[in-house]
């Protein structure tokens, strides 16, 4: 279903063409998607298996330096509904990590909840894509070849109560399942989760402690949100400015929520290794993004197997 969102200006100023591949397939570039909702889901993982992760991947973990504990590495989980992008809608599931470009490592302070926020608003880090899984093909192609995302066929399930009746500013309930297309779990997760005035009172007051008045302050006046993608070399190694426009709300990992990993699955195996750790979780509903690159067949990749 066409959206009315693909008149917003953002995809005005970045018009897409449809370009020929080596392949022969012809993809729409840049990457338009009109509008989406993302649940993303941000953790804490052990520092270690994250250095080793990401050794010989160009880039190196983000560390959070938490007071009288282990320092712990970032990373994110995404639930993404595309329902309509320039390659038609989809369901995505991303698992990504904090890491910064430079040699120099980044360190960021951890106070509450909302510092895993900080390497977001840092131009030094970029955001590690390393298992995709995804239920479009074209989808697929177009992120294999042009961008070097590894992505994956899955079966993906996204149940939500009463979605009509819901507000994502006050509260949300999903079920999600991803799995293989041989029908292995990557992950499980149930999110239940509200935020009465006092949750609200208390977001913002943790924001203001990890990020400042001034960090929100030019936040608030952004046109849109900037991001970097990063992909592995396992296919090529591409960086991806992001350009996104959305309202998210925040909400506290809370006790009601559960999340599970498959074993039996790369993506899911590693996040259980890594002992990743729920912490908040950051829903956009209406996103809209785009991913900018020049002509990526004339693009040189950091790295390439």
């Amino acid at each position: 279903m066409r959206s009315d969102a693909r008149s917003h200006e953002l995809f005005s100023r970045h018009p897409d063409e449809a370009l020929t591949w080596p392949s022969g397939k012809q993809f729409p570039i840049p990457y338009h998607c009109y509008d989406a909702d993302a649940f993303v889901l941000h953790g804490t993982v052990e520092l270690p298996g994250v250095e080793a992760l990401l050794q010989g991947e160009n880039c190196h973990p983000v560390i959070l330096r938490r007071p009288g504990r282990p320092d712990r590495g970032v990373a994110q989980i995404w639930l993404n509904l595309y329902r309509d992008t320039n390659f038609g809608p989809y369901r995505e599931v991303v698992i990504s990590f904090a890491a910064s470009k430079e040699k120099e490592t980044a360190v960021f302070p951890y106070k509450n909840a909302a510092s895993l926020l900080l390497p977001g608003l840092d131009p030094r880090c970029v955001i590690f894509t390393r298992w995709l899984y995804l239920d479009s093909q074209p989808a697929i192609d177009v992120g294999r070849e042009v961008f070097g995302f590894p992505k994956y066929r899955a079966e993906l399930s996204f149940d939500r109560a009463q979605p009509e009746e819901q507000n994502p500013s006050e509260a949300i309930t999903l079920m999600h399942r991803t799995r293989t297309s041989d029908g292995k779990e990557v992950l499980g997760v149930h999110l239940d989760l509200e935020r009465s005035a006092w949750k609200r009172i208390e977001t913002t007051w943790q924001l203001l402690r990890a990020i400042g008045l001034r960090g929100i302050s030019r936040v608030g006046r952004a046109r849109e949100a900037a991001s970097t993608l990063l992909t592995p070399v396992l296919l090529k190694q591409v960086v991806t400015p992001v350009r996104a426009v959305g309202r998210p709300s925040l909400y506290p990992w809370s006790s009601e929520c559960e999340l599970s990993f498959g074993p039996e699955t790369a993506g899911g195996r590693t996040l259980a290794e890594l002992r990743f750790d729920p912490v908040l979780v950051q829903i956009t509903m209406g996103l809209k993004f785009v991913m900018l690159a020049d002509d990526p067949r004339a693009m040189d990749p950091i790295a390439t197997p």
